[in-house]
């Protein structure tokens, strides 16, 4: 396999989502009053599914879109809160202004050397091992102890020149093609005052007080973010309907995050995301690496869900993550599942594309919106 591609079948949609403004995309963890709620360095993958959900329901009401065609992108689950539509998405990531699109890091990519000579390394001294914890609960664990500092720190991402080099199997990369979080955004911290909506008065709890602090996102110049619409479970006749109702967001404005943020969408044929190139659904020969590009949630999404459902896993680099997001429908919270985080890679034997591509190492809830991953040449 040449690079990394998961679009051996359907049509590959890419959305760009330009901020009008400062964006919220709330952390997974509870906070209360005299609290500090943050943000996240992007959209989380619930959020915009439910962004793209939303627009193209409002844009139905308005051009009078077929029941049958707006079911398979938005689904038929009870108040939209499964994700059974015809549909997977990709990201998000973050891309900047001449169409370069950055993706989480992987977690085996480390800095070496000091600050006159240094330089991005993958740890191909990486040996994945097996141990036994717990009275005998089986965990496949990569070394902790790396050489060098990880390149995460700061929330590092990755062009997709370097994607490509990681993907064919290159050990040592240019750290000009790596962007700090710090050079694409600003965090703006915003006070607030909790309300009575009812009494129309300053809400005082006993114990928490009033006051509550907000940070938002502020993208800067020439950043936006962009992610994928992979449609792969459309057939005929209603395929090339799904197509067009997606591509007609393309100009609209829409929520995305908390306290009413805005984008404007670009939606089109994919030509910037590295998944668009077409291989074949076979069998994928020695050793490669699965390197999640989003969250992604595995087995029953309890604390021993680390692993992928797959035959073959010899090891992995990776992190442990809570993923959630907000259920606007039922306006709380969604439940927390814990997951692994963008930037995790694992280590197998082999691998068949179909098996990726239908995305089975995914819970099976969550197949469609989390877990998309690129397939990397060659362990040692």
């Amino acid at each position: 396999m040449e690079g990394g591609s998961l679009t051996a079948k359907g049509t590959l949609l890419e959305v760009v989502m330009k901020p009008r403004g400062e964006l919220l995309f709330r952390t997974p963890t509870p906070f209360s009053l005299g609290g500090y709620a943050e943000t996240q360095p992007r959209p989380s993958e619930f959020g915009v599914a439910g962004m793209l959900r939303s627009a193209t329901m409002d844009l139905a009401e308005e051009r009078g879109t077929p029941q049958n065609v707006l079911e398979k992108i938005v689904g038929r689950g009870k108040e939209y809160t499964t994700y059974d539509f015809c549909w997977k998405l990709v990201g998000p990531y973050l891309m900047r202004g001449n169409g370069t699109v950055f993706y989480p890091i992987p977690f085996d990519v480390f800095v070496e050397g000091g600050e006159e000579r240094r330089r991005l390394r993958l740890a191909d001294w990486l040996i994945p091992q097996l141990e036994v914890v717990d009275g005998g609960l089986k965990e496949l664990l990569a070394p902790s102890a790396f050489k060098g500092e990880s390149a995460r720190k700061e929330y590092w991402f990755a062009s997709s020149k370097l994607m490509e080099e990681y993907l064919n199997g290159e050990n040592v990369f240019d750290e000009s093609d790596v962007v700090r979080g710090e050079s694409i955004y600003r965090r703006m911290t915003h006070p607030h005052v909790k309300l009575d909506r009812e009494m129309k008065a300053v809400e005082i709890v006993e114990g928490e007080g009033m006051y509550f602090a907000v940070e938002k996102l502020a993208l800067r110049e020439g950043w936006s973010f962009i992610a994928g619409v992979w449609l792969d479970g459309c057939e005929q006749p209603e395929l090339d309907k799904v197509r067009d109702a997606f591509l007609d967001l393309n100009g609209r404005i829409a929520r995305l995050g908390g306290e009413g943020g805005l984008v404007s969408l670009e939606v089109r044929e994919s030509k910037s995301l590295l998944e668009a190139k077409v291989e074949e659904d076979a069998e994928i020969e020695g050793r490669v690496r699965l390197v999640l590009t989003a969250s992604a949630v595995f087995g029953n999404g309890d604390k021993s869900s680390f692993l992928p459902g797959l035959s073959g896993v010899e090891g992995c680099a990776c992190a442990r993550a809570l993923v959630g997001g907000w259920d606007y429908a039922a306006n709380k919270p969604k439940e927390l599942r814990l997951g692994v985080a963008p930037g995790s890679v694992y280590y197998l034997e082999r691998i068949k594309l179909s098996v990726i591509l239908d995305r089975v190492h995914v819970h099976p809830d969550y197949r469609n919106v989390l877990g998309s991953c690129l397939i990397a040449k060659r362990w040692l």
